[in-house]
């Protein structure tokens, strides 16, 4: 019998609460995206590195990711995907913690730069 007194009471209470939409969370565009996951891959060890630059390999522009917590790591060589498959711009993500125990350097061309580089040499 209780139970049945706090009814009304719980209801007028609900009743007179104004219902407020809160602020999506962020981000709010492209360029706050990029800041935060730049911020997420940041490598911040003083012994730590975090590269990426395009070196020139088998006479084809390659790109290749170097991070590490720890120089002193052994290496640790990723060799992702195939043709037409991107898998730099997330291998971050996925790979997240390896760079504590490996020197983590994984390679990736341009799209669209195989095809074109394959057939200029034919």
């Amino acid at each position: 019998m209780r139970k049945a007194s706090w009814l009304p009471l719980a209801a007028l209470f609900l009743g007179s609460t104004p219902a407020q939409a809160q602020e999506a969370p962020g981000p709010n565009n492209r360029a706050e995206a990029i800041k935060i996951i730049a911020g997420l891959r940041k490598v911040v060890a003083p012994e730590g590195l975090e590269r990426t630059e395009k070196l020139r390999i088998g006479g084809i522009d390659q790109w290749v990711s170097v991070r590490s917590r720890d120089l002193r790591n052994p290496v640790l060589l990723v060799l992702h995907g195939g043709p037409g498959w991107v898998a730099m711009p997330t291998s971050w993500y996925v790979a997240h913690g390896w760079d504590e125990f490996f020197t983590v350097s994984s390679e990736g061309l341009p799209i669209g730069v195989p095809m074109r580089a394959s057939k200029a040499r034919r």
